[in-house]
């Protein structure tokens, strides 16, 4: 059933970014260069791209990019950098970041193989020998996950039920307002037991300045709940209404002055609102910022905060408007991004070693919180509208575009960056 197929999806996705973050902290601690893992990655999803069903590998392209969230990317970028500090003969430039990079690439290869085996030629049925047994596996895990939480679902209800039942009552914006909030609660706690859980319990040491810690916890709840609502209640409509009224036929129709045979500069007006969404959303990105702060933090000022957000944006807004016209054109996704992937490992073997790592972790911090809904309702709707697409084959990939990209830009502004830099202290030498 849908059910099913959306359930067995879910926890692919979730197992497969676990096993990224193991291999990522293993990179780490052994000292592995990122960029053979992650070419190896890129040769894996070119392969399963081959084999896979053809409704699965957009969506499967997309799930790269939406498993990196406002809350995760400060996490586990405070995770890897902090590690690599931590040990001996490791760089925190060069080591320290990544682990963003491989949360993105496994779940393109881990949900084309769940479409290969567990779902075969039809996108909605769960048929196969393979099938059947992952939803086993799947209903175990959510049998476990029920027995752990239970009691603590429980106390929850007992020490707040009548809390959030005043709150989810109060009238208009502020019970949407409390919704969201309880919202993020779920999704923050799981993260601050498993963090609370290891440091009490595995490295047995207390948590230093615990009252500061815990302020912080009720600053991101309250801050990322008002952000959230602020998105549902203006930017997200905003968005929507903007790409709906687009990729209206009856506005398309407009600016041509015809209707029959539609070309692709016909849908100029998208690709410029493709580019200045792309660019503006990935600006306000919060996990953006936060990637940025640390890296500017790490390279001892020689990364700058805003020039990294440009290069990352620029990456996005041409990623974006380059996925909306592939939909308009009807070309297969794949080529984009195998040639993508190519121009990628390419620039890997030029770029500075140190901004490697980084220019990899950028292509997962561009598909967060604000990104992703806009993103996804412009391809959805482009590929409802256009004459002869489908919006399963063509409506998902704008994600995998904008996730892309950014992997580009960042590492062609190191290179740029290093080459003004050899030729000032060239002028320098020769005065």
């Amino acid at each position: 059933s849908k059910a099913d197929y959306a359930e067995g999806l879910r926890v692919t996705v979730a197992l497969s970014v676990g096993f990224a973050i193991l291999v990522g902290v293993l990179r780490i601690i052994r000292g592995w260069p990122i960029h053979w893992l992650i070419i190896t990655g890129y040769v894996g999803v070119i392969v399963m791209t081959v084999f896979a069903p053809p409704e699965i590998i957009g969506i499967a392209y997309d799930s790269g990019g939406v498993t990196t969230s406002t809350i995760t990317v400060p996490l586990v970028t405070a995770l890897g950098v902090g590690l690599a500090t931590s040990i001996k003969g490791r760089n925190p430039m060069i080591d320290g970041f990544g682990l963003i990079a491989f949360a993105s690439l496994t779940p393109m290869i881990f949900v084309m193989g769940y479409g290969i085996f567990g779902v075969g030629g039809n996108a909605q049925q769960l048929d196969g020998p393979f099938g059947i047994a992952f939803r086993s596996v799947v209903q175990q895990i959510e049998a476990y996950a029920a027995l752990l939480t239970h009691p603590l679902n429980r106390l929850a209800g007992w020490l707040f039920g009548p809390l959030q039942d005043w709150m989810l009552a109060l009238p208009g914006m502020f019970g949407g307002l409390a919704h969201t909030l309880i919202d993020t609660i779920n999704d923050v706690l799981p993260i601050a037991m498993i963090i609370f859980g290891f440091q009490l319990f595995v490295l047995r040491k207390r948590i230093p300045k615990l009252g500061r810690v815990l302020l912080g916890f009720v600053y991101v709840l309250l801050g990322l709940a008002f952000f959230l609502d602020g998105l549902e209640l203006a930017l997200f409509p905003l968005g929507k209404l903007m790409a709906t009224q687009l990729t209206d036929p009856a506005f398309i129709s407009s600016v041509t002055h015809h209707v029959d045979n539609l070309n692709w500069w016909d849908y100029r007006w998208v690709y410029l609102f493709a580019f200045a969404i792309g660019f503006a959303t990935t600006i306000a990105e919060p996990s953006l910022l936060a990637v940025a702060i640390k890296a500017h933090q790490v390279s001892a000022g020689s990364i700058g905060v805003l020039g990294l957000r440009v290069a990352v944006a620029l990456g996005v807004a041409i990623g974006i408007a380059l996925g909306t016209y592939r939909i308009v054109s009807g070309t297969p996704l794949h080529w984009y991004i195998i040639a993508g992937y190519v121009v990628v490992v390419i620039q890997t073997f030029f770029a500075p070693r140190l901004i490697v790592a980084l220019a990899y972790d950028s292509g997962g911090v561009t598909t967060s919180t604000v990104t992703v809904p806009l993103v996804a309702a412009l391809g959805l709707g482009l590929a409802g509208t256009v004459p002869g697409r489908s919006v399963l084959l063509d409506g998902f990939g704008l994600i995998a575009f904008a996730s892309l990209f950014p992997m580009m830009t960042v590492m062609a502004y190191a290179q740029l960056s290093e080459r003004r830099a050899r030729r000032a202290a060239r002028s320098n030498r020769g005065a």
